[in-house]
């Protein structure tokens, strides 16, 4: 089964992704902040990270997805959020970000994505 971790600060949108991935055969982890993902991806195999950018706390699905890159240039980063603009946007590129979803748009064009994604991987 293919393991997917859901960084979000917000309990709400964890428990919608848990629920939601579990339903369509995938297995997940959630996490609220970069210090506990970067726990999981030390110990555990995942196959694919989805995140907020704006994670509070200072914290940022930017952040995270550099330290990803850093030791890992091939697993499926998706960040979402209902503040995107031009200048983020070109960062999350640059820094290689798989994909970039309105978080507005509701958890139907993530999981579009991330069945997209994984097909991929097979």
């Amino acid at each position: 089964m293919k393991k997917i971790l859901v960084v979000d600060d917000d309990p709400r949108i964890r428990e919608t992704f848990q629920y939601v991935l579990s339903t369509s055969g995938y297995e997940s982890i959630t996490v609220a902040n970069i210090t506990h993902a970067e726990q999981v991806l030390l110990t555990q195999p995942v196959h694919m990270v989805v995140s907020d950018l704006n994670l509070g706390d200072d914290e940022s699905g930017l952040t995270l997805l550099k330290a990803i890159r850093k030791t890992n240039d091939t697993i499926p980063v998706i960040i979402f959020s209902g503040s995107l603009t031009p200048q983020n946007e070109a960062q999350l590129k640059e820094a290689r970000a798989n994909e970039l979803l309105d978080k507005g748009s509701g958890i139907i064009p993530v999981m579009e994505k991330i069945g997209s994604l994984m097909a991929g991987l097979v």
